[in-house]
């Protein structure tokens, strides 16, 4: 009975949908992954029995026949290759989808190909919304958009304006070691590749520094600041003045001139708290 079994193998029949491939191309696919396994199993030379036909009233359902061991296989196979899509929207703050979303999916194919998939072909594609063109609808596979959207955050992130009063100097003569500590401050938390996107400049109206970047540059800023922008320290002024020497020694006038010197200050003060 196993040897019938083997030459003769019981016929199921499972229906499918297709989502990004065609049905003979997304066959082809899967069927050829179906013998790879096989060949990497020890039967190089496997002889299936899966074949396919599309639905007379519905061409997009496809009827899959053979036995039960390969048409799991082959399905399997086809749900890795052609995945069900779904739509995402975006809107875009500092560059076009033109431009972000080609570069973002190169990003995707090489964290797949560091993962173990080189060669991936990502099914991603995107189109504005009609009555609001800014707002962009992406679709493709759930495991792609999940990897997709993080990127695009990363490329694109939303911008916040803030200004600052400058108290001590001018904003001119902060933003330039701003603009160094920032990039410090990103090296400090181990991340020395980052390249700050801060933008600065002064409101003619009051002066103020007016920075323009995405907030966790602009939370880094506030801190930076706090630390640029103190009081400079004064400079003290030392007069040197020689003195003929009588019968006193050096040591002597020194400490009669300091203790004058408090006696004058303590009295300044006395007349000062007399006067209010």
């Amino acid at each position: 009975m196993p040897i019938l079994d083997q030459l003769d193998k019981p016929i199921a029949v499972q229906d499918r949908r297709f989502h990004t491939l065609a049905p003979a191309e997304g066959f082809a696919r899967a069927l050829e992954l179906v013998l790879r396994q096989y060949e990497e199993e020890g039967q190089p030379n496997y002889r299936h029995s899966l074949s396919w036909k599309q639905d007379p009233l519905d061409p997009s359902i496809i009827h899959l026949r053979g036995p039960q061991e390969e048409l799991a296989l082959l399905v399997k196979y086809l749900d890795q290759i052609d995945k069900p899509l779904i739509e995402r929207t975006r809107q875009f703050f500092n560059n076009t989808p033109d431009t972000l979303i080609p570069a973002a999916i190169e990003r995707l194919v090489a964290k797949k190909a560091e993962n173990g998939f080189p060669g991936y072909k990502p099914t991603i594609t995107w189109k504005r919304e009609e009555f609001n063109p800014s707002v962009i609808i992406i679709k493709g596979p759930p495991e792609e958009l999940d990897l997709l959207f993080p990127i695009l955050e990363n490329l694109d992130r939303p911008l916040v304006v803030s200004s600052r009063v400058i108290s001590y100097g001018t904003a001119e003569e902060v933003i330039p070691l701003a603009r160094e500590r920032l990039k410090q401050h990103f090296v400090d938390i181990g991340r020395p590749q980052y390249e700050p996107v801060t933008t600065y400049r002064v409101d003619p109206l009051n002066g103020n520094l007016v920075m323009t970047g995405p907030q966790e540059e602009i939370t880094a800023l506030a801190t930076v600041l706090s630390e640029i922008d103190v009081p400079r320290s004064q400079t003290t002024n030392i007069t040197l003045q020689e003195f003929p020497l009588g019968v006193a020694q050096p040591a002597d006038l020194i400490s009669a001139a300091s203790e004058y010197l408090a006696r004058r200050v303590a009295l300044e003060g006395k007349r000062e708290t007399n006067r209010m």
